[in-house]
């Protein structure tokens, strides 16, 4: 479950329609089978900032699976790299992840906020 027209390309100036929240805590990442561990900065319902030097193309699919504090269980969703910046971060947004893992997020989103 994700918000609505999350799966459509969202513009630059919608980037952050969502509000973010600081979250830095080790992820791991597979991208076209290849497993890594990623660390991540912020997090919103709509995505992910990662720190990373690695690239990775625009438009790969990526799957990942971190914890929220005081969340038992695992995020685990599906997303998308939207934007890249070298030696530094990249963007993920999610396209798919279990209504379970939403809520959870959402509810954290909130409180934090």
């Amino acid at each position: 479950m994700l918000p609505e027209n999350s799966a459509q390309a969202q513009p630059t100036s919608e980037r952050r329609k969502y509000p973010r929240v600081r979250l830095t805590t080790k992820a791991k990442g597979v991208v076209q089978g290849h497993e890594s561990t990623l660390l991540t900065r912020a997090v919103s319902v709509g995505g992910l900032l990662i720190d990373t030097k690695k690239l990775y193309p625009a438009n790969s699919e990526i799957d990942v699976t971190f914890f929220l504090p005081s969340v038992r269980l695992p995020i685990v969703c599906r997303g998308e790299v939207s934007y890249t910046i070298k030696g530094s971060s990249l963007g993920i947004r999610f396209l798919e992840m279990s209504e379970e893992s939403y809520l959870a997020l959402k509810q954290f989103v909130a409180e934090a906020n």
